[in-house]
């Protein structure tokens, strides 16, 4: 009976071709040693993350790709019409405070704005 197998020199050199020996001359060594010198490749482990840490990667992404860093002027602008967009983009999209500046606009408008403003004024560069 003859078995066709490839080995592992042929593997190294790029051989195609394959080699028809006869079953009681292959040797196992040469095969083990090829498979331990080249272990299975593992799939990288994932860590879990939340949801708003997954926003907030989405948000600074998106900002440090589209604009440079906005000046502290323009912030304050900003935070005059849109306080929540001012207070994320100074404080690189830190949760806590993009929310309590959402819900300070949400009941006070103006409450949003002053917040906004002393955000900009302690974060921005």
């Amino acid at each position: 009976m003859r078995v066709l197998t490839l080995t592992p020199l042929m593997l190294v050199l790029g051989m195609s071709t394959l080699s028809a020996k006869p079953a009681g001359l292959i040797s196992t060594s040469s095969v083990a040693t090829f498979t331990a010198s080249h272990p299975a490749p593992t799939k990288p482990k994932t860590e879990k993350v939340g949801y708003f840490q997954r926003v907030k990667t989405f948000f600074k992404a998106v900002t440090q790709s589209l604009f440079a860093p906005p000046s502290k002027g323009l912030l304050i602008v900003l935070a005059i019409f849109i306080p929540w967009l001012a207070v994320g983009l100074a404080t690189d999209w830190e949760f806590k405070h993009v929310l309590i500046n959402i819900l300070l606009g949400l009941f006070t408008c103006l409450g949003g704005i002053i917040h906004a403003i002393i955000i900009v004024n302690k974060y921005a560069k």
